[in-house]
This record gives C-alpha cells, structure tokens and sequence, in this order.
C-alpha cells in the first residue's frame, strides 16, 4: 500500500478505537493531527539510522528516542497545535511507567497517547521489517494482551481487541497483508 493509503488506514483504526472510547469529536480531530505528524521530527534522521537492520547503538536510540520531542519543538509556534502536542510527545509512554520521555503512568498519559501506543505497536508487529519477520493479526492480538496493564492501557486494549473481532473493523487491520 502507498504511505498515503497506509496512513488514511492508520487514522481510521485511531478513529474507531477514539469513538469506541468515547472521545470528542474534537479530542478525535486533535488525534488526527497527531496520528498524521508524530513522526515528523524523523525528517532530520540520518536516513541510515531509520532504515538500520540489525540493533542501534545507545546514541542511535537517542536520536530515535528523542524524535516526539523533536517533532514538538518544530510545532510549537503554531498554537493551533497546542491540544496535539501531548499526544505526540507521550505516544511512547508505557501503562506502567517504564516509557519515555517523561515515565508518566495511567491516567498521566492522555488517552490518545493511549490509543497511539497500541495502534503504533500493532502496526509494528504486522508489518514486514528487514530484521523481524511479521506477525498475523491474531498473533499480534496476543500480544497485546500479554502486554495489556503493564505497556498498554487495559481499557484501549480490550477495545481494540472487541472491534478487530467485528468485519467491518478488520478490514482497516488487513490493510498491509
């Protein structure tokens, strides 16, 4: 699929998992912005360290690692971005604490930030990367729910796991397969 397909994909399976949780329609549209531009910052990547196949170094995960920040640096100025900026800048926050950039827990997150992580991750586990191979959806599930109070919200998890069950949903799911 086309970056733009994949990331219309990605929104949608954002969106429904925000309207199962019953967000907004405007925390819902600040979710777009976020789900569109949280990698932005990686423009300034080395191009060799995005693509790496085998493990990066402390100061490559650095430079990975400090990508939301980076992105919410440039975003800063257009105060019309405010509300969208605590989504990309904790995305990699982990349930339990353990995450970065700040080791916030639970309800610390905000929920799109929530959402986000799941998303990111199932989408991670799916897709084909030189150095893994992929796994299938319900694999992916599994996981999910491995990980499910301890890197994921329980909440966000249960309700992705309920909407990858309906056909409508897996459609969204099956996109890169």
């Amino acid at each position: 699929a086309s970056m733009a397909a994949h990331r219309s994909d990605y929104f949608l399976i954002v969106k429904r998992l925000a309207e199962k949780l019953a967000m907004s329609s405007e925390a819902i549209e600040h979710l777009y912005y976020a789900s569109i531009l949280h990698d932005a910052g990686a423009i300034d990547v080395p191009f060799d360290i995005m693509t790496k196949k085998s493990h990066l170094s402390s100061e490559e995960l650095r430079i990975v690692r400090d990508l939301p920040a980076r992105t919410v640096k440039w975003m800063k100025p257009m105060s019309f971005m405010k509300p969208v900026l605590p989504i990309i800048l904790y995305h990699h926050e982990q349930y339990d604490g353990t995450g970065y950039p700040s080791g916030l827990k639970h309800d610390q997150i905000p929920l799109g930030a929530r959402i986000m992580a799941v998303v990111d991750a199932f989408e991670a586990m799916t897709t084909e990367r030189p150095y893994k191979t992929r796994l299938t959806i319900d694999q992916a599930m599994e996981d999910l729910k491995r990980n499910s109070g301890t890197q994921f919200d329980p909440m966000v998890v249960e309700a992705f796991v309920a909407l990858s069950r309906r056909k409508s949903f897996r459609k969204y799911l099956e996109f890169k397969n």
